[in-house]
């Protein structure tokens, strides 16, 4: 679709019909872009807010990226039990994107190469996203050829648990000030 200049704007599991031969198909193109076709109203993104690239929630046209971050959330979320990268954003929202959360977080048995692939779809950089959905799916076929072996590192407390780090800090700095206090 892409590369004859259409873009769906809806990509979502709703959207998407696995086919028992093993093929799928993306149905809905009732908001999709044409090539050559001047859109009358931009006020507001056609989608589904929880899919939805943050450039558009800014008025950004939408294009292949968008499409791509769509996809990106649609596949994590059926790695990761319907959970999205992102958090659910109700509709008529202005959501704020941080950092998605890991895949890892929800199925820590999946490769960690399978999390960076998708964390990379659902970028909130446009210029961090695949260039197209052949690349994307390059990726998820190939991606094991190229994974890094598993970092033995320990990650720190910070990442492990925000929380609990923070308690620390609160603890260490409560006693500095008994200490500085009892002088």
């Amino acid at each position: 679709m892409h590369r004859a200049g259409v873009v769906h704007r809806d990509i979502k599991p709703d959207n998407v019909i696995l086919q028992p031969e093993g093929g799928l198909k993306l149905i809905d193109l009732g908001v999709a872009r044409l090539p050559h076709l001047e859109e009358t109203d931009l006020s507001s993104a056609p989608g589904t807010p929880s899919y939805m690239a943050p450039e558009l929630f800014t008025g950004a046209q939408a294009d292949e990226g968008t499409d791509i971050f769509a996809l990106g959330v649609t596949v994590y979320r059926l790695f990761a039990g319907g959970a999205y990268p992102y958090g659910e954003i109700p509709p008529f929202s202005q959501p704020r994107f941080a950092r998605p959360t890991p895949l890892a977080r929800h199925r820590p048995d999946l490769p960690a190469w399978l999390d960076h692939v998708i964390a990379r779809c659902v970028s909130v950089d446009p210029k961090s996203r695949f260039a197209d959905a052949v690349e994307f799916v390059f990726e998820l076929e190939h991606g094991a050829l190229r994974a890094l072996p598993m970092s033995m590192v320990r990650k720190p407390l910070y990442e492990r648990d925000p929380t609990r780090f923070w308690q620390v800090i609160s603890a260490l700095l409560f006693i500095a000030l008994l200490v500085a206090l009892a002088r």
